[in-house]
């Protein structure tokens, strides 16, 4: 077995009677992330009916076939460095793989933007939908409504933050006018507390200080203070 850790490779083959020792069976992947597929090849897998048995450590892996010559096996959420185990066509490889990165996963709704953390280090994110903005709880997946503040993701795709504890910057559509924007404003809970200069959408808008925002969209991006522009960024 033939294991490509972090910024080395590991390989060790174990003669068998079932496997013959010149048939390689390799991993493709050089780094494996919780809960992502590692990938194995070997020529012993062209014609065969039966999968080969994957073990890492005591974890048996679902495997899937995805070529003639390929499996994938699902990884734990889990890291470290772990002992791994293929039992193919009566032969045994041994190898090691290291499992760096995110412990866990989390499936959610649909997202837009950029999560906006509730307060430094919260699990909690204040996030957009395509017409909302949700608290979502990076522990459970869970997303609640957030104070039924108006949110279109044809104006901003992403909440934008502020300067003011638990402070977030959302624009909504027009009541007026369906397919145009109002003004970002600032809310603190379900209480609008200020508003950006003027009415332009397109990416996000952030309260930097007292009566200064600032407006980004797509590459390009703007500073306001009292309404007047103090500075400009083209971005690449």
């Amino acid at each position: 077995m033939c294991a490509l850790l972090i910024g080395a490779q590991a390989c060790r083959e174990v003669p068998t009677a079932g496997l013959p020792e010149n048939v390689e069976v390799r991993l493709l992947n050089p780094a494996a992330w919780p809960g992502s597929d590692l990938i194995i090849v070997s020529s012993a897998l062209t014609g065969a009916t039966a999968l080969p048995e994957v073990m890492l450590d005591t974890f048996r892996l679902a495997v899937a076939r995805v070529g003639d010559s390929t499996v994938t096996a699902r990884l734990p959420d889990s890291s470290g460095t772990f002992a791994i185990h293929v039992r193919l066509q009566g032969g045994d490889r041994y190898g090691s793989v290291r499992i760096v990165g995110f412990v866990r996963h989390t499936d959610a709704i649909p997202l837009t933007g950029w999560p906006l953390s509730a307060w430094p280090g919260s699990p909690i994110m204040m996030v957009a939908t395509e017409s909302s903005l949700v608290k979502l709880d990076l522990r459970s997946g869970m997303a609640t409504s957030h104070w039924n503040i108006p949110h279109w993701g044809g104006c901003s795709v992403s909440p934008g933050p502020s300067f003011r504890q638990g402070g977030v910057v959302a624009q909504g559509r027009s009541r007026t006018a369906p397919n145009s924007c109002e003004r970002a404003l600032t809310w603190l809970g379900a209480v609008p507390v200020d508003s950006a200069p003027f009415v332009a959408g397109n990416r996000l808008w952030a309260e930097l200080s007292p009566d200064t925002w600032l407006f980004a969209a797509h590459h390009d991006m703007w500073i306001y203070r009292s309404g007047q522009l103090v500075a400009s960024e083209t971005m690449e």
